[in-house]
Order: C-alpha cells, then structure tokens, then sequence
C-alpha cells in the first residue's frame, strides 16, 4: 500500500478540487465532533457531510451511505492504487478510511472530520478554499466519561491515547487552527455554526479559553500515560 504521506490523487481529481471549500473538523476521539456536525448540517443547508469510504465491517445503527460507504479492503487498495480517493489514512486498527472527489460538494462547504494527521496532506491539496476547526472538550473529566463509554481494549485506548496527544499538540502549535468549544450541545451548534460563518466576530478570549482547556487536558493526559506506562 502506498504511503499515505506520498499519495497523490490523479489529475482529474485535482482538477475537481478545485471547485470545492472544504470545513475540516478536527479534535481528540471522544470530543464529539460527529454528534456537533450532525447538528450542524440539520440546521445550515449550506455544509453537506463528506462520506467517506471505509475497510472495516458496519457496526450496529450504521447505515450504508449515510455514516460510510463500507467497501472491502481489496476494493480500496485498488482505488489508492489508481489514485482514484482524494485522501485516505489507515485507522490504528489497520482499517482504511478515504474519499473520494464525488462526495465533496462544490456549493456551500464539505465537511469533512478528520484525524490531525490527515491535516497537512490535505491542506495540501487545491481545495477553493480549506479551513479547519478543532472541537475542544469542555474538560478532561467530561471528554474522559464520554471516552469511557466507547469501551476501548487496552491497547486500542493506548493507541488512541498517543494519537490524541499528537492531535492536541498540532492543534496548540498550528496558527491556521480555528477553535470551538463543545460543552452545552445547543450553545455549541451555534459556536460551530458561527465560526464557519462569522470568524472574525470570535474573541480573543474564546481563543484563549480553548487553549487552555486544551493545554490542561493535554497535562493530565500525558500524566495518566506516564503513570500508566
């Protein structure tokens, strides 16, 4: 399989992008980014969900071509192969996720949830317009119980542990990061929804307040890996 840091989409692809602005919504597993951007796109006709392709089987309550389009793992290695997805990144279970160019809508925004990973490569590409917004938890014991009820194996949680810490160290470090807080699920519809559309009304002590949630959170986070190590 090709590296997902080399990959590049065909020409035609490219020449597709470039009719598309893209929302990237970004932020640690457990952060409810999915649960804010359904709300969202239920509310605003103007952001439509990029669906995307994924290896792994459909769990209970997924459904076909509404949460993905579930595909085999051979099916997509063949399309990374003819550079025929936008994107695509191996999940810590080994799973593949990816997109292709149809899903991305060329009104209004495509939404697309991303891991920080898949940021750069991403912003890379030639997207009419690319911004990302980064979900903050409320607190570290809030994001901690709703982790909890994911009910993650040990060793996945500490996969997922190392990938959070790298996402929150990315979004404290990345000066193109747009931040929302995710506390009161309706107050936090409204802030996501806002951001998209009036950046520029956003204070500086929203900004400064998410950091510091996000540098607390990544503090004890650390701590906890350590003690568990």
């Amino acid at each position: 399989m090709l590296d997902p840091a080399a990959y590049q989409p065909s020409d035609a692809v490219l020449a597709a992008l470039r009719k598309v602005d893209v929302i990237a919504i970004v932020g640690p597993s457990g952060a409810g980014k999915t649960t804010l951007v359904n709300r969202a796109v239920a509310q605003d006709p103007s952001l439509h969900v990029v669906i995307s392709d994924v290896s792994r089987a459909m769990r209970p309550g997924e459904i076909n071509g509404k949460h993905y389009f579930f595909r085999s793992k051979a099916d997509m290695l063949a399309a990374i192969e003819c550079r025929e997805y936008v994107q695509y990144a191996p999940s810590n279970s080994g799973d593949i996720y990816a997109s292709h160019v149809e899903n991305y809508a060329t009104e209004g925004y495509a939404v697309v949830t991303l891991w920080a990973d898949a940021v750069a490569p991403l912003r890379a590409l030639p997207f009419r317009s690319f911004r990302t917004l980064y979900i903050v938890p409320e607190s570290y014991e809030v994001w901690q119980q709703h982790l909890r009820s994911h009910e993650f194996e040990p060793e996945l949680y500490r996969r997922r542990m190392a990938e959070v810490v790298r996402s929150i160290e990315f979004a404290l470090h990345d000066a193109r990061i747009e931040f929302v807080i995710n506390d009161d699920l309706d107050t936090s519809t409204t802030r996501l929804l806002n951001t998209i559309h009036h950046p520029s009304t956003i204070s500086r002590h929203e900004i400064s307040t998410a950091r510091s949630l996000l540098e607390s959170i990544l503090a004890k986070l650390k701590h906890e890996l350590r003690e568990k190590a």
